[in-house]
């Protein structure tokens, strides 16, 4: 008799309980060259994985190879190393004199070495998962190469999930798609490149970033490896690393233990075909899939009480941060309906400025909790509108245009998706666009296999307009992906994410300028120019345009030495104002004159302010205008730094 985790053995067990009913799919003929699907889907793995990293390396990071690294993932590496769970970092003298160091009126962390950490009996942790030590940082260090560079880990991460996303996605299509064009499995690729929020994540390599991207790899690894091991072929060992890699991403994110629900779903699928066998062989089939992700999950909770004496305490209560965590609830339900409108619905913006998509201003309601204090976010259906097919889930059901295992299988990922987005708007008094790569993936794939499904209909009409209006969401959505990454948070925190154009401007200018025959079209529909961003040194940042025309009416803004940009797209050659009102601003020394410089196409021109309305004379050409403004002093005292003219408003006049 053949051994029970015998692949031969379970296929014909599965073949004695009947084989489920294949979808009309599965027995059409191919329309696809696998030889091309290889070639198109490694195409886009490597240029994408080239995207990442410029993503990265345009940010001004530097991969320092060799050198000492203090960010704090290598600090708990360290601490590993040396045989403890905290970090080796001592807190000062003057530190530990402050009697509530938790309560920001004490101790402003936000400016200290020490925020974010969590400070718990005079050592400091991490309040982040220890995966991204025990899986990267700590083999790097082993291999002796040094420490490895904080922002090179999340690129590693990032392009392991997308790796892994893509397998996945192959592995579905080929078993249960075969009629899907090269063309939509290559789309929907793209698709998976630009709003898995990966990009999104490199932008900002900082701590933060790196126990998302490594949740974020491990989840779509242990995705992976689960369905090629348990769904059709029953494959023990893959079933088991997808476990062990699906507890990673819980010891990274400990809100991904919600991915335990796939484990248990593909054990029902694995039992469920043995089920004239005994109850031991189905036990012994159980093993390899509910183990490893069990033994993790004990190991992260034993981890927790070492650390703090409870297995449920992460350290959140005892965290350094913005606000006092000691005081400040958690998981409440007056933070869900905010946060969910941030992550699902709060429209990105589009606008004139290039990258011509970004996140909109932080949003807090009225009515929500003092202790509400959201980053900004961007509502996930407004860059990846192809989720919206997922709404179509219990219809598809309902007409079984899904093999049952398929179905189980999408259904538990999109369901993992959605309630990690709940949990997260539950969980944290605030929120921030990064979490969204906890979800993006696990809701995109489900909707990719419901757009292929819907696509590969018999009716031809329908068939058609499914493709037509699922390929013109991944375009859009991709378009969105790309450009949202490209301005990250800013400009809405643009102290600590600076712009492309600071960190990158030679390659910041050379994209504005060649894309920028979009938003000339634009204004030649609209029949006059507009402006389109008004950008500074100093954070001030305004991307104006199509979501609200003439919105330079609302602007405040000040003039420093430094050049502030105005970024004006014309329809033609034509003579403008640049009118705004302008006053002198609070580093003007007492008594002193303003000037007011201005340099266009190249000359600089310089005149002596009057407070008032000022018009700034134009010569607009077709396209992209730039102007720079600043402002010096003449003062028989020291002249401050700055800023010496305030801006309350700024238009375009004929």
């Amino acid at each position: 008799m053949l051994a029970v985790d015998s692949p031969v053995a379970f296929e014909a067990d599965h073949e004695a309980v009947g084989a489920e009913r294949s979808s009309p799919t599965t027995s059409a003929t191919s329309r696809r060259s696998p030889r091309r699907d290889r070639l198109a889907l490694l195409l886009v793995y490597v240029v994408s994985s080239l995207f990442y990293l410029w993503s990265t390396t345009s940010t001004g990071q530097s991969f320092n190879f060799g050198a000492a690294q203090g960010d704090d993932y290598n600090e708990l590496t360290d601490g590993f190393l040396s045989g403890r769970l905290s970090l080796p970092t001592v807190a000062s003298k003057s530190f530990l004199a402050i009697k509530d160091p938790y309560n920001p009126a004490n101790y402003n962390s936000s400016s200290s070495p020490y925020h974010d950490l969590v400070f718990y009996h005079g050592h400091f942790f991490l309040t982040w998962g220890p995966a991204p030590a025990l899986t990267l940082f700590l083999p790097w260090r082993i291999l002796h190469v040094g420490a490895i560079p904080q922002a090179f880990a999340i690129w590693i991460y990032c392009v392991a999930a997308l790796g892994c996303s893509l397998l996945l996605l192959k592995l579905l299509v080929d078993r249960y798609f075969p009629r899907v064009h090269t063309w939509q499995l290559t789309l929907g690729a793209i698709g998976l490149v630009a709003s898995n929020m990966a990009a999104f994540l490199l932008r900002s390599p900082q701590v933060y970033e790196v126990s998302v991207a490594c949740s974020l790899c491990f989840a779509m690894a242990g995705a992976y490896l689960l369905a090629s091991g348990g769904l059709g072929r029953y494959r023990p060992w893959r079933l088991a690393a997808g476990s062990l890699c699906l507890g990673l991403a819980a010891a990274g994110r400990e809100d991904d233990i919600i991915l335990g629900l796939l484990v248990l779903v593909v054990l029902g699928l694995v039992t469920r075909r043995a089920s004239r066998r005994s109850w031991k062989d189905r036990m012994r089939l159980a093993v390899p899939v509910l183990a490893p992700f069990l033994a993790v999950c004990v190991l992260l909770l034993a981890y927790n009480v070492a650390r703090f004496g409870s297995p449920l305490q992460f350290g959140e209560q005892y965290q350094l941060a913005g606000f006092d965590a000691q005081t400040t609830p958690y998981y409440q339900l007056s933070y869900l309906v905010p946060s969910l409108y941030g992550y699902v619905i709060d429209p990105v913006r589009l606008t004139l400025g290039f990258p011509y998509f970004v996140l909109p201003p932080p949003y807090i309601p009225a009515g929500s909790p003092a202790s509400y204090a959201p980053e900004t976010m961007g509502g996930i259906l407004t860059w990846t509108p192809l989720l919206l097919v997922l709404f179509a889930f219990p219809f598809v059901l309902r007409r079984k245009r899904l093999p049952s295992e398929l179905a189980w299988f999408t259904a538990t990922l999109a369901t993992c998706g959605a309630l990690l987005v709940f949990v997260i708007a539950f969980s944290i008094p605030g929120g921030s666009t990064r979490y969204e790569a906890d979800f993006a993936a696990l809701l995109l794939l489900p909707a990719l296999v419901l757009w292929y499904s819907v696509s590969d209909t018999a009716r031809s009409a329908r068939r058609r307009t499914a493709k037509v209006i699922g390929g013109a969401a991944l375009v859009y959505g991709a378009l969105a992906g790309i450009a949202v990454s490209t301005s990250g948070y800013y400009p809405f925190d643009a102290q600590s994410h600076p712009k492309l154009a600071t960190s990158d401007p030679v390659t910041y200018w050379r994209l504005d300028r060649f894309l920028s025959p979009i938003p000339t079209l634009f204004t030649m529909i609209a029949g006059h120019p507009e402006i389109a961003t008004v950008t500074d040194t100093g954070g001030v940042n305004a991307q104006l345009g199509l979501v609200n025309f003439n919105a330079g009416n609302n602007l405040f803004f000040y003039l420093s030495p430094s050049a502030t940009t105005v970024e004006v797209v014309s329809p033609d050659s034509s003579h403008w104002h640049l009118a705004g009102g302008l006053s002198p601003g609070p580093g003007n020394p007492k008594g002193a004159t303003d000037i007011l410089h201005y340099r266009e196409n190249g000359v600089v021109h310089s005149t002596t302010l009057t407070p008032g309305l000022v018009k700034i004379p134009l010569s607009l050409h077709t396209g992209l205008n730039r102007i720079d403004l600043w402002a010096t002093v003449r003062s028989s005292t020291a002249t401050p730094a700055g800023p010496f003219v305030q801006v309350y408003k700024l238009e375009l006049l004929k």
